[in-house]
């Protein structure tokens, strides 16, 4: 999992939607604390009772989220959904995992369910995930049948090419076509089986905190009066009895020597 992390760090990406996690209950939110980079967090939702699947959002510290709790039960695919706000923009974000071995039928109406359930909600919004449905071929029932469902609900299907090392469009990224919300979005490396799907928003970038700084100028020692300084310590002329006075005494007496020739400068 750490070409993930490799993946974000290399294309300094803000929010990553993750399908078939893998990570259990009992252990993924360790797994996913490791795999983050620095300044990003983590929520998943693993499949519980058998192995496999799961989904999750990776996201920087600078974009506030917070997890939907959605009155809704799928049992043909699993999501995860989250409220993101970044700056003055707030959108809802919902991951899809669909398995390939579920009935069709049973995804088209619970799928239809739970758009009826967003569709009208306030806000933007955004749907990723592995639907594992052949959107780009003509002669695909389910796919038709899909394509058919989202545009009932004005939903724009943002991935054009294939995104599986099999072929087809697979992964998939919607959105309201009256929200006008994605720039830009495109297949790109695979990162397993799968492309990742990079996605661009019409929202400000969060401004990352600013970081506090201390250090010395050390090259603008005097070297010959730092010398002199040193040979007139108390450490030296009058050194302390025991050892822990002494440790005392030669971090106090250094320090006041450092702070003086160099002191410390806070940006």
């Amino acid at each position: 999992m750490y070409i993930i992390q490799h993946h974000i760090v290399c294309h300094n990406l803000d929010v990553v939607a993750i399908t078939e996690s893998w990570l259990r209950e009992d252990s993924g939110d360790d797994i996913l604390r490791e795999l983050c980079p620095a300044g990003y967090s983590s929520l998943h939702k693993p499949r519980i009772g058998k192995r496999g699947g799961g989904v999750a959002i990776i996201f920087r510290d600078t974009v506030r989220v917070r997890p939907l709790s959605l009155d809704f039960v799928a049992l043909s695919y699993e999501f995860l959904a989250a409220s993101l706000t970044t700056n003055s923009t707030c959108f809802t974000l919902l991951v899809i995992y669909r398995p390939p071995s579920h009935k069709p039928n049973q995804f088209i109406d619970e799928f239809a369910s739970l758009l009826e359930f967003l569709v009208h909600s306030p806000g933007l919004l955004l749907i990723v995930g592995d639907f594992n449905i052949h959107v780009d071929d003509k002669s695909c029932q389910l796919g038709q049948s899909f394509l058919s469902l989202i545009n009932s609900f004005d939903l724009q299907q943002h991935v054009s090419d294939s995104s599986h090392v099999g072929g087809h469009t697979l992964d998939l990224v919607l959105s309201r076509s009256s929200d006008n919300f994605l720039v830009d979005c495109s297949t790109f490396d695979f990162i397993s089986d799968h492309r990742a799907i990079h996605w661009c928003a019409k929202a400000h970038r969060p401004l990352r905190p600013v970081k506090k700084v201390e250090f010395r100028k050390l090259k603008s020692i005097d070297f010959s009066s730092f010398c002199s300084d040193l040979l007139k310590l108390p450490l030296l002329t009058s050194p302390a009895g025991d050892c822990e006075s002494a440790l005392s005494q030669y971090n106090n007496d250094l320090a006041c020597v450092l702070d003086s020739h160099a002191p410390m400068v806070k940006r």
